[in-house]
């Protein structure tokens, strides 16, 4: 029985210390350019994303010649993920970017392109 009590403990104590607390972003810390610091010392933007403390981006993707994307719009921040919104282009991209756990970079995901940009202030 005591065993068995103990157990429970043990279970009861996992469960409880299994989950996490999300925190709030503010616009200050998600604010900035983001970018791949190896091209940055070139001089030509390839990608990019500029995240404004007035909710307004500027997004570059040259990594297609053929379909370069320069877009501009406002976006939100939502539940720890960063939305594009407000924006016009005829050519689709990233819109939804996640925070990279405490670090300066997001990521992002559409099918099998995979984008991790980092804070380009972070490359000096």
């Amino acid at each position: 029985m005591k065993t068995f009590k103990i157990l429970i403990s043990i279970l009861v104590l996992s469960i409880i210390f299994s989950f996490k607390t999300k925190q709030k972003l503010d616009m200050k810390s998600v604010a900035g350019t983001y970018g791949v610091c190896s091209y940055q010392s070139s001089g030509k933007t390839i990608l990019s994303l500029s995240l404004n403390q007035d909710k307004t981006f500027h997004y570059i993707d040259n990594t297609n010649t053929n379909k370069p994307i320069d877009v501009m719009g406002n976006y939100e921040v939502i539940n720890n993920q960063i939305v594009l919104q407000n924006y016009k282009t005829i050519y689709k991209f990233h819109t939804k970017w996640k925070i990279d756990g405490n670090s300066k970079c997001i990521k992002a995901r559409k099918g099998l392109t995979f984008y991790r940009l980092c804070n380009v202030a972070e490359c000096k």
